[in-house]
């Protein structure tokens, strides 16, 4: 009844929110900027933080709706507080794979493959990790060696895109301090 009263193509108190109402404050349009810039340049790792409310999903989806970045194939996981694994499973479940398996070594095998068939059809493929701050140190550390992966022409075969709170900083803290204490 209000979207033929008021003549509104959406509905304006949906939970979720669509990017053509994106109406940017001088800093959101810094950051998404610099998030376009940055998936733009083929960066394996990008982070969004930002203070619960301040539109971090709304400004990632922007900036992945953005027409320079159509080649782009997102996967987005969202409150991923789970095993490395587990995660694991949800990207082939999101790429449609039949080889989603409680074997790590196929599971590992598929996802390469996938993500080698994106990058031979011209498609970067980009996982969006939404509330990010929650995901265990350990997968975390798991999920940023995967976007070390290449491909023959150097560019990463997955960029990854964390958006959390600003605690998620804390886990790379504590990836730099293990990393540090055990001499890498």
């Amino acid at each position: 009844m209000i979207l033929n009263y008021y003549a509104l193509q959406d509905d304006p108190f949906s939970p979720t929110s669509h990017p053509a109402w994106f109406f940017a404050s001088r800093s959101h349009t810094v950051a998404l900027q610099t998030l376009l810039e940055s998936l733009n340049a083929g960066r394996a790792l990008a982070l969004l933080l930002g203070e619960p409310g301040v539109g971090k999903t709304f400004l990632a989806h922007a900036a992945l709706a953005h027409s320079d970045l159509q080649h782009i194939k997102m996967i987005h996981l969202w409150y991923p507080p789970c095993s490395f694994h587990d995660t694991l499973q949800m990207i082939g479940w999101e790429f449609g794979l039949d080889a989603v398996t409680s074997d790590a070594a196929k599971l590992a095998h598929a996802l390469h493959h996938a993500l080698l068939t994106e990058h031979e059809r011209g498609r970067q493929v980009v996982l969006v990790i939404d509330e990010a701050h929650t995901i265990p140190v350990e997968s975390l550390e798991s999920l940023l060696r995967l976007s070390e992966v290449r491909a023959l022409t150097g560019a990463p075969l997955l960029q990854i895109l964390l958006v959390g709170l600003p605690a998620l900083w804390r886990h790379f803290s504590t990836l730099h301090c293990d990393h540090s204490s055990n001499g890498q």
